[in-house]
């Protein structure tokens, strides 16, 4: 079973692809990995060198995957940190065209976006392009507390919060399958 994973490459640090590719290739996963970004390490080590992968380039190898019939062959998908709201666009696209070859095809969206110590650590648009473009395309929703925040309102500073919050963004989307 292939899982198509888009997300960070760092070359220092156990982030995105780096962390997925592995676990998943461990669970007997086939993993497609597409870099959302390129970066020397996570920038949570501070100063980091990189670039941010062109949307264009992300939506050209998810075509090249659509030429070979491949996609057909996909049974999720799996975004993590994305790195500008450039990338978001094609991100959803791919998600769009692997259901149309796999309509059973599981999406996995972790909104990379933040967390409590740092605030938002993304600009406001990729915010927008998440909440817009892929959370409502979810099977599965994976935000930390923070992110669950951002995206539903209120903060969840408690588990009571954290699942009225949870309920909130799934009433929004109208998925009720969606998984907070």
């Amino acid at each position: 079973m292939a899982v198509l994973s888009i997300q960070s490459s760092v070359v220092l640090g156990s982030v995105g692809n780096a962390a997925a590719v592995f676990a998943l290739r461990r669970l007997g996963f086939d993993v497609w990995p597409v870099a959302s970004v390129r970066f020397s390490n996570h920038p949570g080590y501070g100063a980091w060198r990189g670039r941010v992968t062109d949307g264009a380039e992300v939506a050209d190898l998810v075509a090249g995957l659509a030429d070979l019939g491949a996609l057909a062959d996909c049974r999720a998908v799996l975004t993590g940190y994305l790195g500008s709201a450039d990338v978001a666009a094609p991100a959803a696209g791919a998600v769009d065209a692997v259901r149309a070859a796999r309509p059973d095809a599981v999406y996995c969206c972790d909104p990379v976006m933040g967390d409590a110590a740092e605030g938002l650590y993304v600009a406001d648009d990729l915010v927008a392009a998440l909440a817009a473009d892929l959370v409502p395309r979810a099977d599965v929703l994976a935000p930390n507390a923070f992110e669950l925040s951002v995206l539903s309102g209120p903060a969840a500073a408690g588990p009571a919060e954290a699942v009225a919050a949870a309920r909130r963004l799934i009433g929004r989307d109208g998925r009720p399958g969606l998984v907070a």
